[in-house]
């Protein structure tokens, strides 16, 4: 039987966090050469799990509460989480590119048009949607959107809110933050959703994908509410928005061709082997003591955020 894509990633990524590739060289023997890149599909979730916010995005957050008293914005953390990480991934097949002033959208044009239409392409899911000022609007609605803070508010009630922490010609990246205000849920969910678009050859379109990878935000959450809290309601909306849209506008698309897959793999093997982040936390977590036994001292630091 053949597994679907991203579980074949899932089995890669638990078989080569449980044991080394290489072992290590007998002594006086050349050293061998690093091992090769990843294929580009593996190498999509290793990006995505050790993506972290610029330091300019981080401090930006830092800097701007979300009210006036309230604590600033700050970013959550994949390996702050507990549990497994889980790997989630939908797709759209657009087998025809739809027309745009009588001309066939290119695929970063799609994908543009996607963000730059957000909030009424999620309006179907009951979800209100948009950015949390005028300056993110101007950066959401921009050719380069990264740092701009966008909120969705569901019909149940309650707010999320994530950030644009990467961006090319053919995706964008969305990170979960949170203000601490109860105004916003407390999300169950640390995650990361890339939305991207690759050739679909041979047909003359593309696959709009949505890649995410999560984990629980504490102890004590669920499985169950790991799997709400990524909102994959909210996301087979936007494809389906998407693909309405395409539809109407000369495009096709197939919406069940590319089936919806979440699995999971350790995290400890995944963050030991392929967890590679290129930018530092701005702020700070831990505890230190003095090991001096005539001059006890302990200094713990939880939740600050700063310079």
């Amino acid at each position: 039987m053949k597994l679907p894509q991203a579980s074949l990633i899932a089995l890669t990524l638990s078989f080569l966090a449980q044991a080394s590739l290489f072992s290590a060289p007998p002594k006086g023997k050349p050293v061998p050469p690093p091992p090769p890149k990843p294929v580009a599909e593996l190498d999509a979730w290793i990006n995505l799990c050790s993506l972290r916010p610029s330091t300019e995005v981080q401090a930006a957050l830092l800097a701007r509460p979300s009210d006036a008293g309230s604590p600033p914005w700050h970013a959550l953390k994949l390996e702050a989480g507990t549990g497994p990480l889980m790997l989630d991934q939908r797709s759209l097949l657009v087998t025809r590119m739809p027309l745009l002033d009588n001309q066939a959208m290119t695929a970063p044009a799609l994908l543009d048009h996607v963000r730059k239409h957000f909030a009424e392409l999620l309006a179907p899911a009951a979800t209100t949607a948009g950015p949390v000022a005028d300056a993110d609007r101007g950066l959401w609605e921009s050719d380069k959107p990264v740092g701009a803070v966008f909120q969705a508010a569901s019909s149940a009630g309650g707010k999320a809110a994530f950030v644009v922490s990467d961006a090319s010609a053919d995706s964008f990246t969305l990170s979960v933050i949170h203000p601490g205000t109860r105004e916003y849920n407390a999300p169950s969910v640390v995650w990361q959703r890339k939305i991207a678009v690759q050739e679909a050859t041979p047909f003359e379109g593309c696959i709009l994908s949505v890649k995410a990878v999560a984990r629980a935000s504490a102890e004590g959450v669920t499985a169950e509410q790991v799997q709400a809290g990524l909102g994959t309601s909210l996301w087979n909306a936007l494809l389906t928005s998407v693909a309405s849209f395409v539809q109407k506008n000369g495009g096709a698309a197939e919406t069940t061709l590319l089936p919806a897959v979440t699995t999971t793999a350790s995290w400890d093997g995944v963050q030991s082997k392929f967890h590679e982040p290129k930018t530092n936390w701005l702020d700070i977590e831990g505890i230190w003591q003095s090991t001096d036994p005539g001059r006890r001292f302990r200094l713990e630091v939880k939740g600050w955020t700063g310079t």
